[in-house]
């Protein structure tokens, strides 16, 4: 039970606070608009990424109906093989790391799909990108710009590889 309950709600929290802070971020800040959080190193800065990680593709126009669809079928498949891969795993390391990816996926598509509804109310399918404002960085030396979504799958993929490399690796050598 304890097991179905965080496969539910992990994933619906991740959502919930990534949707959320990229609401209040689109809703309190002009387009281009950045504030210092922690001096110029952690900076609250508002973009529209119609591409995919790191801005991949964004050259494309993000009203491209092909586009969209494209992105939703490779994202829609990624988060079935993710929820395929949760039901054959039993460990908690790798299972919370597939619990973070899944969150992001989905808050990340839901956005591209949905965003039309969660912003303006309207019921009009493909948004087509997601609010990025995460900018980290030294001075003209910046990340790319990323959001909540995308900062769960990056700990998901992380916490992935140190259980592949610390755990994973330690049961097979003891077979």
């Amino acid at each position: 039970m304890k097991s179905k309950f965080f496969q539910y709600f992990t994933p619906s929290i991740i959502i919930l606070i990534d949707l959320i802070s990229k609401k209040l971020v689109k809703s309190s800040f002009q387009i281009g608009e950045s504030k210092n959080i922690l001096g110029s190193f952690l900076k609250f800065s508002f973009v529209e990424n119609a591409g995919i990680a790191f801005g991949i593709f964004s050259d494309i126009a993000h009203t491209s109906i092909l586009k969209n669809v494209v992105f939703t079928i490779i994202t829609l498949s990624a988060v079935a093989f993710i929820i395929f891969l949760i039901r054959q795993g039993n460990r908690p390391l790798y299972r919370t790391s597939l619990y973070f990816i899944l969150g992001g996926a989905l808050g990340n598509i839901l956005e591209r799909l949905f965003g039309n509804i969660i912003y303006y109310g309207k019921f009009e399918l493909f948004y087509g990108r997601v609010v990025d404002f995460i900018d980290i960085g030294f001075g003209n030396y910046r990340w790319f710009f990323f959001n909540i979504a995308d900062s769960f799958i990056t700990v998901g993929v992380i916490l992935l590889i140190i259980y592949t490399f610390f755990f994973e690796n330690k049961k097979k050598l003891k077979a």
